[in-house]
């Protein structure tokens, strides 16, 4: 962010004034979505052409979300990017993805790719990347251990029935095989032997899930803790990151000793101060090997610690990435209560402005997230413990339902502003949005007995029926007095700063 308000992407896209208060542009939420799409293709445009190609590669599509996905799309559709000349060479950018077809999420996967097929504007090629062959697990072990093909042919052969030929489940077994003393090196023959008798007794994996966590507990019950720890963060985590979560007694379970343990153990890789799991599943057993209140009671600490001392302190901006990592571990938290009065504030303050902001950028379902937390945070005194902070979450709140098309909760927000207001500007915003709701869900109707209320309320008094000439004639008067405007003089003219106007 800059100091005017701007929110960079990559250094390159900009997203105007998205800080402020004023969000009735963001009701429309196609537009923001393809200017959105727009920026990242002007993107995509500038950093490649024919002379310079670029290749984007996506792994474990299968977690994306529904928008990102939708971008994905946006950006392999867009012709633009393949140039409109016929005597340039189109293909410039490629995409290459990957995702495991037995997730319960590739559903999203396959109709983003049928949406890319169907255009007809880029060629989609299939890799369907099964186990390796006898060759190919053959040739891997081969390399691993430094021997002939035609020495370790007899144990490939068995690994491979282990394993079905899946490169991690090949590596992760080695591996067993070499903590057992199966697999170990002779130094009197100067190279490594087996015993192929036990390995055929060695059950195949089917569930490395299962066998991760088997492996994780044979680790030292500190490394163990350290390693759910890290894996609270997702796949990786910087260390900057984890020095600032664990100067308290709370979060004190990290030391390099561990990490370097986990390191040695091959259950986390080192690149530079980064610290990343090789495979989501084994980020998942370690994860997955506490409780799920002690996970969410290890979510908040953590987040709490980087608000703590990070953003509320003022020494990190409110949107930089740490401050989000933080209100991520704040969210997952779940219902965590708290008791002091001025940190549920300050939290729920920095939830509506990061909820505002995620609405901006056309991250809906982030922004209800983010909202309803700061709700969550002010608890059931929130409207007596700030009234005007509690107003605006909800207000902001009820118009991310309405953007995530969640139209039976946008009564449901209206509700609870009605009865915790009397002014009837502080429920203007509602009735903007339930009429935009009721319009979008075909109760035209209702949205214009809506309207005429909201008129009446501002003393903007309307006739009930109006003849079609009544209505030409007010639109000739209303043209003839703009005529003498140019448009970038109807532009420059200030706002009003009569809400009720």
């Amino acid at each position: 962010d800059d100091e005017e308000g701007n929110q960079c992407v990559t250094g390159c896209i900009t997203y105007p004034n998205s800080d402020t208060d004023d969000d009735s542009d963001c009701l429309f939420p196609d537009n923001i979505k393809n200017q959105i799409h727009y920026l990242f293709q002007k993107l995509t445009h500038a950093i490649s052409n024919p002379q310079a190609p670029m290749m984007i590669f996506l792994d474990d599509l299968h977690w994306a979300d529904k928008e990102s996905l939708d971008l994905l799309t946006s950006l392999i559709t867009d012709v633009g990017h393949l140039g409109m000349d016929a005597d340039l060479d189109r293909r410039c950018v490629c995409f290459v993805a990957t995702y495991r077809y037995n997730e319960g999420t590739n559903r999203r996967v396959e109709k983003c790719v049928h949406a890319i097929e169907n255009s007809n504007v880029s060629q989609v090629t299939y890799l369907n990347l099964d186990g390796m062959g006898e060759q190919g697990t053959n040739a891997m072990i081969s390399d691993a251990l430094k021997l002939p093909t035609r020495l370790t042919r007899p144990l490939s052969d068995v690994v491979r029935k282990k394993t079905l030929g899946n490169p991690f489940y090949v590596k992760i077994f080695m591996a067993m095989l070499s903590e057992e003393n199966c697999l170990k090196y002779s130094l009197k023959e100067r190279r490594w032997i087996w015993n192929i008798d036990d390995i055929h007794q060695r059950s195949m994996i089917q569930d490395l899930a299962l066998v991760l966590a088997q492996k994780l507990l044979r680790l030292p019950d500190e490394v163990q803790d350290a390693l759910t720890f890290v894996s609270c963060f997702g796949r990786s985590v910087h260390r900057d990151v984890l020095e600032i979560t664990t100067e308290t007694e709370s979060c004190a379970v990290i030391s390099d000793r561990c990490l370097v343990l986990a390191v040695e153990e091959r259950i986390l890789e080192k690149s530079g101060e980064t610290y990343t799991f090789p495979h989501d599943l084994i980020q998942q057993a370690a994860y997955e090997r506490v409780s799920k209140e002690k996970t969410r009671i290890i979510h908040f600490h953590i987040g709490l610690q980087i608000l703590m001392k990070a953003v509320f302190t003022g020494h990190v901006d409110p949107f930089s990435p740490l401050s989000f990592i933080g209100i991520e571990q704040i969210t997952k938290a779940d219902d965590f209560e708290l008791k002091n009065s001025e940190l549920r504030i300050s939290l729920s303050e920095l939830l509506l402005r990061v909820g505002r902001r995620a609405i901006r950028t056309a991250a809906f379902p982030s922004a209800l997230t983010y909202l309803e937390k700061g709700i969550s945070f002010l608890g059931d005194n929130g409207w007596d413990l700030n009234h005007e902070l509690c107003l605006h979450l909800h207000e902001s709140a009820c118009q991310a339902v309405y953007l995530n098309a969640l139209p039976a909760r946008v009564s449901t927000y209206m509700d609870i502003i009605m009865s915790h207001t009397e002014d009837f500007m502080d429920q203007i915003k509602c009735h903007h949005i339930s009429m935009k709701t009721l319009a979008t869900t075909g109760k035209v109707r209702e949205a214009i007995d809506n309207f005429f209320h909201v008129m009446k309320e501002l003393k903007e008094e309307f006739p009930s029926n109006m003849a079609p000439m009544t209505i030409f004639s007010s639109l000739s008067a209303t043209k003839n007095k703009l005529e003498k405007y140019s448009s970038e003089g109807i532009l420059s003219i200030p706002r009003m700063l009569d809400k009720g106007k």
